[in-house]
């Protein structure tokens, strides 16, 4: 179906027809067309440009605001890749030790290796812990993320006693213990315990 002025897909169109650059159109419910042309300014195909690309500028939502700049450009980047490590629950990590879409990296004991996993670090949950080496042993660091801090009870060298609690303290983003390898924050705050009890045993054996 034809509407005056518009199609489907709209196109704005280089007067010297080398390049187009496609609106596409949407239709709501009422049968009203509206334009789906993006405001602002793009890096189009123009073979008279040495970068192969020109701007383009579109003062408002319709294909009719926009007009040629003459000015050459160089168009940004593609994305990269998504990652296929690090992106889904229970995965290993990336090479370099992170996690994507949300994910916390974290010691999976029954596996006694590293997984990423959306069950840690966020509000109310137990704090992500991860291991790491020192002498005579490995040594565990717990991480909370989006505006909670460490909170231990019990023992502190207990993983399951080291929980995330909201951040009512300052705007940090995120919390890291110190290097007892206990459930300590390595920032100061009201309620911190200042001393291991004597019983806990930060260091552990390699396994």
């Amino acid at each position: 179906m034809m509407i005056p002025g518009f199609t489907a897909e709209a196109s704005v169109y280089r007067t010297t027809s080398y390049y187009q650059l496609s609106a596409v159109l949407a239709t709501d419910v009422g049968g009203r067309v509206s334009p789906a042309v993006p405001k602002g300014t793009f890096c189009v195909p123009d073979p008279d440009c040495p970068s192969g690309f020109s701007k383009l500028q579109c003062t408002g939502f319709d294909p009719d605001s926009c007009r040629e700049t003459g000015i050459c450009c160089t168009p940004p980047p593609p994305p990269p890749p998504r990652p296929n490590c690090g992106s889904s629950e229970g995965q290993a990590p990336c090479a370099d030790g992170t996690c994507h879409n949300g994910l916390h990296l974290d010691w999976n004991s029954g596996l006694g290796q590293h997984r990423c996993t959306a069950q840690c670090g966020n509000l109310h949950q137990r704090a992500c812990r991860t291991r790491y080496p020192v002498p005579g042993g490995m040594r565990s660091r717990y991480h909370c993320y989006n505006h909670t801090i460490l909170y231990g009870y019990g023992s502190t060298a207990n993983p399951d006693h080291c929980m995330c609690i909201p951040n009512t303290y300052d705007n940090d983003e995120t919390d890291v213990s110190d290097d007892s390898g206990l459930c300590i924050s390595a920032k100061a705050r009201g309620g911190d315990i200042p001393e291991p009890p004597d019983e806990d045993k930060p260091d552990e054996e390699p396994k």
